[in-house]
């Protein structure tokens, strides 16, 4: 596992992934199909993270293990439909509620908007997700303090391993 408070840019691509991905990152080269090709070969240039600068902030991304990683590594600026909309959508004051927050693509997209005007809750129930989470929400400055490690439902569950309990209805 690698320390997250280590600073953004210590996994910065290497030559070489930069020269890939500057021609994989031309449309249609990009696409879903073709990601998991690109990511083999990324990896085998130098396995584990890499820190990226996208459309929507920093993030330190591990593309073998996450499919958001590895879409967000070759693709900056993915999702961005999605995330326009609900920047549009977000007025100056509100609060945006990521459920399923993984890597926290949206958590940080919103959160970079809001700044200090709002807040962003964001809910993960898986630990290394969580962990990756609050260090990309770091890497853009923004709070930790709305994260939580919980999974959303329609009914009260409690989780055995950290006793937290959450129920949506």
């Amino acid at each position: 596992m690698v320390d997250p408070s280590q600073r953004f840019g210590a996994f910065a691509p290497s030559l070489a992934q930069r020269l890939v991905l500057a021609l994989i990152r031309i449309p249609p080269l990009y696409r879903g199909s073709l990601r998991p090709f690109w990511v083999r070969v990324l990896n085998a240039l130098r396995g584990g993270p890499v820190d990226v600068t996208s459309t929507f902030g920093r993030f330190r991304v591990h593309p073998t293990t996450n499919l958001v990683d590895s879409a967000l590594l070759i693709h900056p600026c993915y999702n961005q439909a999605e995330i326009t909309f609900l920047r549009d959508g977000l007025h100056e004051g509100g609060t945006f509620v990521d459920i399923g927050a993984n890597i926290g693509l949206y958590s940080v997209a919103l959160g970079n908007s809001l700044r200090a005007s709002g807040r962003v809750v964001s809910i993960e129930p898986n630990p290394i997700c969580v962990e990756r989470l609050r260090a990309n929400l770091r890497f853009n400055d923004l709070p930790t303090d709305g994260v939580f490690p919980v999974a959303a439902g329609y009914q009260l569950v409690r989780n055995t391993r950290n006793n937290a309990l959450l129920t949506l209805g």
